[in-house]
Order: C-alpha cells, then sequence, then structure tokens
C-alpha cells in the first residue's frame, strides 16, 4: 500500500504531480475514526490570576465538559501562577472541584 503513491507518480507517459500527503488523503480510511471534541472559550476582560476568575472558568469549563461529554472528567492546563490559584479554589471548595474514586 505505501508504494502505491510511487507507482502513481512513475508513469511512463509522463510525471504526475500527486503529492505523497495529497494521495494518501485521498485514500479511504480503513478503520473508522473517532471525531474529537473541542470548544473554544472567549477570552476574558477581568484579570486572570484574581480567584473570582479563575472560579469562574473552572465552573464554565465544568459545565462546558458535562455538556460536551457527559461523565467525563474535566482538565485543565494553567501556567504556573494560575495553576496555584486554581489549586487554592480547588482546596477551598474541594465539595465542587475536587472528584474523589467514589463519585
Amino acid at each position: 500500500m505505501e508504494y502505491e503513491w510511487l507507482e502513481k507518480v512513475t508513469v511512463t507517459d509522463g510525471p504526475v504531480d500527486v503529492t505523497w500527503s495529497a494521495h494518501h488523503a485521498s485514500q479511504k480510511r480503513g478503520k473508522p475514526f473517532e471525531v474529537s471534541i473541542t470548544s473554544l472559550l472567549p477570552l476574558l476582560r477581568d484579570q486572570a490570576h484574581s480567584v473570582a476568575t479563575v472560579k469562574h472558568v473552572m465552573d464554565k469549563i465544568k459545565e462546558i465538559v458535562a455538556f460536551l461529554n457527559p461523565g467525563q472528567v474535566p482538565v485543565i492546563a494553567a501556567d504556573q501562577p494560575i495553576y496555584a490559584v486554581a489549586k487554592q479554589v480547588q482546596w477551598h471548595w474541594p465539595e465542587i472541584y475536587v472528584r474523589t474514586s467514589s463519585s
């Protein structure tokens, strides 16, 4: 299957202008694949490092993940200063932001 492209571009009548990536992109996929569900959030007007903003963002991410993929645990990535604030929010409200193995 990997040699199909090579055979296609080395035709005796002259060169065929098909790139390797274009050839493979045009082929049918043998196995079905899952589509990734993603979402983009708007930029914030307030300071990103405030507790209120971080808590609001965590709440919104939790709601969005529950809507897009029910049952999935939300995963949030942040730089170190915002991560520190997010951990403080998580520790202050563990019943909302800490998921235990029993829940």
